[in-house]
């Protein structure tokens, strides 16, 4: 569902008009109303996981605009907004609500872009906001180490050490699509009822028998979201 508010501007709001991204100075024949910036402001930008496709955000302004994602080369289409432009009636503040579409990244890597918003005046300068895809999956537990600080190559590895004694191995997680769960090893097994997972929150524990190998050994356990988006958890048990 589209949202936007217009809000009627005085001399009385204008302070809070110009706190935006972008802003101008007044002309003695106008009131100078001109603002624009996206709510809530993120500095940070906004941050997807692999299977989360939908999130949204607004922009607020005193001048018509029009909005579009621009890429990274070779990294483009993967992002749809709407609405993409809004018409603002002079001296009004408008409030758009702009929903993102995105496709489930499958890549295993970070991709970007920007929401540049072109503003309709010569008089303010257009504002911007990174959205970043991670190309991982929402795990907490075990916390993931990354393979790289270069945020364009980086993956993130998701490891657990197990006593030999230890019945049950965890996962934590928040889903954003159904999920399957799959392990390698006969040793840790997954139950029955958490092989089909839906989205949300999720606690997971898993069945790990004693190890009496005398060696120390491992099982990879596969999370794989229905958009295909895949981590691989490994659990290292020692030997008695």
């Amino acid at each position: 569902m589209k949202t936007s508010i217009f809000r009627l501007l005085s001399a009385g709001t204008l302070a809070l008009a110009t706190l935006g991204l972008a802003e101008s100075c007044n002309d003695d024949d106008d009131l100078g109303l001109f603002s624009a910036y996206f709510y809530p402001t993120r500095p940070q930008g906004i941050e997807l996981y692999a299977d989360q496709t939908i999130d949204s955000t607004a922009v607020v302004s005193t001048v018509s605009w029009d909005i579009a994602p621009q890429y990274t080369v070779g990294d483009g289409g993967w992002l749809a907004l709407s609405p993409t432009k809004a018409d603002v009636v002079p001296n009004l503040e408008l409030f758009q609500r702009v929903h993102l579409t995105a496709e489930a990244n499958t890549t295993g890597f970070t991709r970007t872009c920007l929401l540049a918003v072109n503003l309709h005046s010569d008089r303010i300068d257009g504002i911007a906001m990174p959205v970043k895809q991670l190309g991982w999956l929402n795990i907490t537990v075990p916390q993931p180490r990354f393979t790289t600080d270069d945020e364009a190559t980086m993956q993130p590895i998701f490891e657990h050490t197990l006593k030999a004694t230890d019945v049950n191995a965890t996962m934590v997680c928040h889903l954003h699509e159904n999920a399957t769960l799959s392990s390698d090893a006969a040793w840790l097994t997954i139950p029955e009822d958490l092989k089909n997972i839906e989205k949300g929150d999720k606690y997971l524990l898993f069945n790990v028998a004693r190890n009496t190998t005398g060696a120390e050994r491992t099982a990879q356990v596969a999370i794989t979201s229905a958009k295909g988006c895949s981590n691989v958890v490994t659990y290292t048990q020692k030997p008695e």
